[in-house]
């Protein structure tokens, strides 16, 4: 479930992207790939971590930012779709 929400919401981020270096439904495989067998090359700006991973025979950096906003236990949420 997690992981659906996860690919789910990548795929959203990606219809406002430029046109990049690879196609835009490619993009959460690489991002995926990249998490889990990517090499950690660098940062770019404060603290993205940039991996590098093979996609179709040929290297691909990606700069990965993760966001999480601690909610406290007592505020009103509202339901999910």
């Amino acid at each position: 479930m997690v992981m659906e929400a996860l690919v789910a919401e990548i795929r959203r981020a990606v219809r406002t992207l430029p046109v990049t270096l690879l196609e835009r439904n490619e993009i959460a495989d690489a991002v995926f790939a990249a998490l889990t067998n990517g090499t950690p090359i660098g940062i770019s700006g404060r603290d993205r971590i940039v991996h590098e991973v093979s996609h179709h025979g040929r290297p691909v950096r990606i700069a990965i930012t993760v966001g999480a906003n601690p909610i406290s236990l007592d505020r009103k949420l509202k339901p999910l779709p």
